[in-house]
């Protein structure tokens, strides 16, 4: 098991696209810092701010929402809430995903499989070690393009708030765990159609939320049909992960979605690597 796992370590090192979409996430941040930056710069009263960052004045302390709003005027920033944002937004997990495929099929287009195929007892060993590596590189993944956005925010900015630091951590250890599931999605889906394209499409199609259209569809024909309503994003990955925010406080359902995914996803993958004559 740890030779399989070295070679696949060693598999990933050799990919370009190991460093090359971190770095595109980072020029992604980089820019969203520097449009934050402006946004605040031109920002020249209470209200010009509020306006441009859509938040209601009415109703509220006025008092304190205009020292909070007049604290973040063009010097002072809070990084992890700004990181918070952009992973729910789902601009990191776009890119995870694309060299999740990419690394998942890569084996069976170098003949890596071929080779190994039949030297080894339980080929579940070479899913357990695709899954090891890709772990690995999620945290590689967060913690890079974190780095990123801290150093770009610092180019900006006057000033970085780290506030709100056990929030983060926990935030952040939510949606890594979420979308570890959502890589063994991605990796079970290019395993049963050993089609890097096949792939690709279904995991962009996950991330981007599209499956939560064809839910509404479906929701409508079994309404049509059996005069039921039954909600099925409730049930979707992507869904339950948008769900949660940062000051979310019950994650118990999403968690429990996520992981159930997570297990079918290995379970079909296995299924597949054990029925196919990949030898």
């Amino acid at each position: 098991m740890l030779d399989i796992l070295r070679m696949d370590l060693v598999r990933m090192r050799k990919m370009k696209t190991l460093w090359i979409l971190p770095l595109i996430v980072i020029v992604i941040l980089f820019i969203t810092a520097y449009a934050t930056h402006k946004t605040y710069s031109y920002a020249t009263n209470v209200q010009e701010l509020a306006d441009s960052l859509d938040v209601e004045l009415e109703g509220a302390d006025s008092a304190t929402l205009k020292s909070l709003l007049e604290s973040m005027g063009g010097s002072t920033v809070n990084p992890l809430r700004e990181y918070a944002s952009a992973v729910s937004a789902n601009i990191l997990p776009l890119f995870l995903v694309i060299f999740v495929v990419l690394f998942a099929n890569a084996d069976f287009s170098s003949g890596f499989i071929k080779t190994i195929g039949g030297q080894i007892k339980r080929r579940s060993m070479l899913l357990w070690s695709k899954l090891i590596s890709l772990f690995l590189y999620e945290i590689l993944f967060f913690a890079v393009t974190f780095a990123g956005h801290v150093i770009s925010e610092a180019i900006f900015f006057d000033k970085l708030n780290f506030a709100n630091v056990p929030d983060f951590m926990r935030f952040m250890c939510v949606q890594f765990v979420m979308y570890y599931a959502v890589i063994c999605f991605s990796v079970m889906v290019t395993t049963v159609s050993r089609s890097n394209m096949l792939g690709m499409v279904i995991s962009l199609i996950n991330v981007l939320g599209f499956f939560s259209v064809i839910a509404l569809l479906l929701q409508n024909a079994i309404r049509a049909a059996f005069e039921k309503t039954v909600d099925l994003r409730h049930y979707l990955i992507m869904d339950n992960i948008t769900e949660v925010r940062f000051h979310t406080t019950d994650v118990t359902k999403p968690l429990i979605v996520c992981g159930v995914t997570a297990v079918i996803s290995i379970a079909l993958s296995m299924l597949s690597l054990e029925k196919r004559d990949i030898v």
